[in-house]
């Protein structure tokens, strides 16, 4: 089930608790997924300085601008990103 087919299901009223303890647990799959997805764009982006070719000063300033999210997020959201790049068993255990 993808993100949107879990925002428009049911009212979680008419959820089984067994119900719902499952779509909780495809959220948080499709949520890892997607934050996995994230960390794969944000460090292509890093490695091809596309920050600086946009003019900005760093891949944080960027994805500040991009995404609204304060600087401490951002920053570390590149440093995952930076880290994974060197580190391919933990970047495929993400996916």
């Amino acid at each position: 089930m993808n993100v949107q087919a879990v925002l428009d299901s049911a009212t979680l009223g008419g959820l089984s608790d067994g119900d719902l303890a499952d779509e909780l647990r495809r959220l948080q799959s499709e949520v890892s997924r997607l934050e996995a997805r994230r960390a794969e764009l944000i460090g292509e982006a890093e490695r091809r300085d596309l920050a600086r070719r946009q003019g900005f000063g760093s891949t944080t300033a960027w994805l500040m601008a991009l995404s609204g999210d304060p600087g401490a997020v951002c920053r570390s959201r590149v440093a995952v990103a930076t880290s994974l790049q060197t580190m391919p068993e933990t970047r495929a255990a993400f996916s």
